[in-house]
This record gives structure tokens, sequence and C-alpha cells, in this order.
């Protein structure tokens, strides 16, 4: 298994900015392109290699269980930093 990846505290203040500005030309396709260099290890937790695999671009319900199932073992307070 692999440490989970966060993103920057500034890199989210970024996405947040374009986002009130109405720029979601990110958000439209299948795959979230970002930038690798503004992304941290987490460094106690783990994530799964098939947790990808395992998502329906199609369906945000299924894959929120899933997402949901995978780290289900985060204290509160790990699950409601954004950065996740």
């Amino acid at each position: 298994m692999e440490k989970q990846l966060i993103f920057k505290s500034s890199y989210i203040r970024r996405l947040e900015a374009k986002l009130e500005a109405g720029d979601i030309e990110q958000y439209k396709t299948t795959e979230f392109v970002y930038e690798k260099d503004q992304t941290l290890f987490y460094p106690n937790i783990d994530h799964s290699d098939q947790l990808l695999a395992s998502l329906d671009s199609e369906n945000d319900f299924t894959s929120a269980i899933k997402i949901y199932e995978a780290f289900e073992e985060l204290e509160p307070i790990q699950a409601s930093d954004k950065r996740l």
C-alpha cells in the first residue's frame, strides 16, 4: 500500500478561488488533473491501489461508498480535512 497524497493548503485555496470565479473546466472530465508538485504524503494514512479502479465516474453514490469503505478507519478530524 502507498501513503495517501494530500493537496497543499495553498493549492486548495487556489482551487477554491477558481471555483468561486466560475472556472469549472477542470472538473468536467473523468480524470482530475492536478499539479503533482502541490501534493504531500499524509504520513499515517495508506490507500489501496484498487480504489481508483473501483470508482464509477457515472455514479457518485457508489463511488462515495467505495471511498468511505477504503478510509473507514479515519478519525473524524482526519476525515474532515479538505486536503484529502
